[in-house]
């Protein structure tokens, strides 16, 4: 009967903690969702009548990614109401349809690229900047959205590339860009996944491998670590300050324009080349002008304004602006100030309907108007 002790206990206590994780991650997530207030959230932002469509856009939204050779990522396949994915990674510009149309290349498509504004996050499919700018197109012309979150220039760029070596070259393509380029400042030039690369290849990260930090990140993990730190530690911690852990040089934010307009330039070069019109957009920023006006996120979700990603990227914007930065780009529309007398947000970064429709219609024009 000892003997069997030995092994009954451990088993018996093993069994209790699974249970008690569980229980603990079960209320977390409902505290969390009373916390946050979601459904009250949505209703403030999208409105009333639209809460359970915008529930359904957020739970399909799930940020997923797949890996892709050059770039790193994309957007992997979905295939929901609201938010659909093709296996080339573009989303689909309607809603609801049985299968999200690819890219076939050719002088009927415009492509257009950019990071998670772009992509659309927070919008249903026909409300993106790309289903705006078909829609006024009609027929004459199909807009592909390859936009991916966390993506800045150098991926777009590359990414443009890739795509030229099967398929056709399109009418137009267009680069949304700006917020992630010089508002993040992870390593500069770099993605958001370049670090967990570069560390997966590095035989000298490897050996820095501690147990006693492989056992702490995990016991962090815990449901029952965090219903704790919580309910109980929480209000004792000291948030840290971000703005001077991360806050970028002004050699760092010269040399993120630097790369911006580079990248502008390699862009035009190939559009020469294969006769491609192209455009590069200054996309609007939170935090720089007007960003906020009329907004109806709540306060908590907007961005702190003395966070580092805040202040870098109102300086980059600045510097831009007032110091004509960009201005020898002669494919370049500026739209960093664009506002329009509506919330123009649906959080801290992601355009409102709106103000995406407002946007391709600025896109639309300078087409129209340039080529």
């Amino acid at each position: 009967m000892k003997k069997n002790a030995y092994f009954i206990y451990p088993l018996i206590f093993f069994l209790f903690f699974l249970i008690l994780n569980k229980i603990s991650k079960n209320f977390l997530e409902n505290t969390k969702w009373e916390k946050n207030k979601k459904r009250e959230y949505v209703e403030k932002v999208y409105g009333k009548e639209n809460i359970d469509d915008y529930l359904l856009v957020l739970e399909e939204q799930t940020v997923s990614f797949i890996y892709e050779p050059f770039v790193e990522i994309v957007e992997s396949q979905r295939k929901g109401k609201f938010i659909s994915v093709s296996a080339k990674g573009n989303r689909c510009n309607k809603n609801n349809i049985a299968k999200c149309e690819e890219p076939l290349g050719g002088k009927n498509e415009i492509w257009l690229f950019g990071g998670s504004t772009t992509f659309g996050y927070g919008v249903k499919n026909n409300e993106t900047i790309s289903a705006y700018l078909e829609n006024l197109y009609g027929e004459e012309k199909k807009v592909i959205n390859f936009g991916s979150g966390f993506y800045f220039s150098t991926q777009e760029k590359i990414r443009f590339q890739n795509l030229l070596t099967d398929l056709n070259p399109p009418y137009a393509a267009i680069f949304l860009d700006g917020v992630n380029e010089l508002g993040s400042f992870w390593p500069i030039n770099e993605s958001a996944y370049s670090s967990s690369i570069r560390n997966s290849l590095n035989p000298k990260a490897k050996e820095k491998f501690h147990f006693s930090k492989w056992l702490k990140k995990k016991f962090i993990n815990l449901y029952i670590y965090q219903l704790v730190d919580e309910k109980i530690f929480s209000k004792d911690k000291k948030k840290p300050d971000l703005a001077k852990e991360k806050l970028a040089s002004n050699e760092q934010i010269k040399k993120s324009i630097k790369i911006l307009k580079e990248n502008h330039k390699q862009n035009r070069a190939i559009g020469s080349y294969y006769n491609i019109n192209i455009l590069n957009v200054l996309q609007p920023a939170p935090i720089y002008k007007f960003s906020y006006n009329k907004t109806k996120v709540p306060q908590i979700f907007l961005p702190n304004p003395n966070n580092a990603n805040s202040i870098n990227l109102k300086k980059a914007y600045k510097d831009i602006n007032n110091k004509n930065l960009l201005t020898d780009d002669p494919l370049l529309l500026n739209i960093s100030t664009l506002k329009i007398d509506e919330a123009m947000y649906v959080d801290g970064y992601h355009y409102t309907p709106l103000f995406n429709k407002k946007i391709a219609q600025e896109i639309y024009t300078y087409l129209i108007n340039t080529f």
